[in-house]
């Protein structure tokens, strides 16, 4: 169970410290500003750009993974019987990016699977640009993009 909860704290991370960028994208095909639900779920599509504060982001990564973990509960998803990517069960935390019943697949482009992998991702997000979370929602697949400023 450790191993589950640490990998959600990244995600975790993002939601909580994140906000709307001054550059928000409106997803192509959106009928309205500011109307991601319906493009959230749009296979493929990147949903939108949020900002995270450097110094926001630098000080939860110093407070370590913990104050996540206790937020956040989710399960292993299989598909065909093999890992597929850590189901969102709840988030009790600030902010809704990540939602319930989201199969979070990699942050960075790297495996969150094993706490060592977790950790990586974890230890070298305020030295990053960006962060990206690849999960499905809904059955399709989407990302969500993170700019960390200063």
């Amino acid at each position: 169970m450790k191993t589950t909860l640490l990998m959600v704290a990244a995600a975790a991370l993002l939601a909580a410290c994140s906000g709307p960028s001054s550059k928000t994208r409106k997803p192509r095909g959106a009928k309205a500003a500011g109307d991601a639900r319906q493009d959230a779920d749009a296979p493929d599509r990147k949903v939108g750009e949020w900002v995270i504060l450097r110094s926001v982001l630098k000080r939860h990564v110093k407070r370590g993974a913990g104050e996540f973990i206790s937020k956040v509960r989710v399960r292993a998803a299989f598909q065909r019987n093999r890992f597929y990517g850590w189901k969102v069960i709840s988030y009790r935390g600030p902010g809704k990016k990540v939602r319930r019943g989201d199969v979070i697949l990699r942050v960075n482009d790297k495996s969150i699977e094993r706490p060592n992998e977790f950790m990586a991702v974890w230890n070298g997000m305020a030295k990053r640009d960006t962060l990206v979370v690849k999960l499905v929602r809904g059955g399709k697949p989407m990302e969500l993009r993170y700019k960390i400023v200063d």
